[in-house]
């Protein structure tokens, strides 16, 4: 189990590579090729990823995480981005932070670290695809979109 320290670490460390992860997700959509996105606007989608990260490392809440799931996830489906795509960018933006902060904290025990952060993004990236598809299901233009992708 990550100490009150370790979590409060790993949030201001996760906080200051915003920059990193934001270039990351921006190689991310180019090889996706998907919709066309300003810098600006994804480094404000990783702002807030890692805000609710943050959240979970050190508030008893998860408001921004809800508020997440339930404004960002559907506006970004609702404008058009394809599912495998919208995942594929969330996926390898996880995985950079988990290799970030699986390097950045020899202090934290490896294991514990390592569970936290699988445990994390996992269930993230569930929620996050059942709040694409939620909306996709309701959206019946989306869903003949998707049928013919």
């Amino acid at each position: 189990m990550l100490t009150e320290g370790d979590r409060l670490q790993l949030a201001r460390f996760i906080q200051a590579n915003v920059e990193k992860y934001t270039d990351a997700l921006v190689r991310a959509v180019e090889l996706t090729q998907a919709k066309d996105y300003r810098r600006e606007d994804l480094k404000q989608i990783i702002a807030g990823y890692v805000a609710i990260m943050s959240e979970a490392l050190v508030e008893k809440s998860n408001d921004k995480r809800s508020f997440y799931l339930e404004t960002v996830i559907p506006g970004l489906v609702t404008n058009g981005e394809a599912l495998p795509k919208l995942l594929y960018g969330a996926a390898s933006v996880s995985l950079i932070i988990s290799m970030d902060v699986m390097h950045g904290f020899p202090s934290a025990s490896p294991s514990d670290l390592s569970d936290w952060v699988a445990d994390y993004f996992a269930s993230f990236l569930r929620d996050m695809m059942g709040s694409a598809l939620t909306t996709a299901m309701q959206t019946p233009a989306l869903l003949a979109q998707m049928a013919s992708s």
